[in-house]
């Protein structure tokens, strides 16, 4: 039996994270090992519990996730780093 995929939520929406966290956790192949709402702490988790993805916001309250501060995270790492980026738009109509 394979190991479940092992995900860290970035957003600083609260919302997303849960809307995100309630998807994966109706498949058995994905756990979300945590979700958080900054760079810090998404660095510290990263650094932390080596996850199998980290799915991010490109900008959180005008912060840039890719950055120094993430990037410096891989570096260092001999395994293959995954990501996916989240970014939305609001539209005047």
């Amino acid at each position: 039996m394979t190991q479940p995929l092992r995900i860290i939520l970035a957003d600083d929406h609260e919302v997303i994270r849960q809307g995100i966290r309630a998807l994966f956790a109706t498949s058995p192949d994905v756990v979300v090992v945590d979700d958080v709402g900054d760079v810090e702490t998404a660095v510290a988790r990263v650094r932390d519990l080596a996850p199998d993805v980290l799915l991010i916001d490109l900008s959180a309250r005008g912060e840039s996730y890719i950055d120094g501060r993430l990037a410096s995270v891989f570096a260092h790492r001999r395994t293959l780093v995954r990501y996916a980026t989240l970014q939305g738009w609001l539209q005047d109509a």
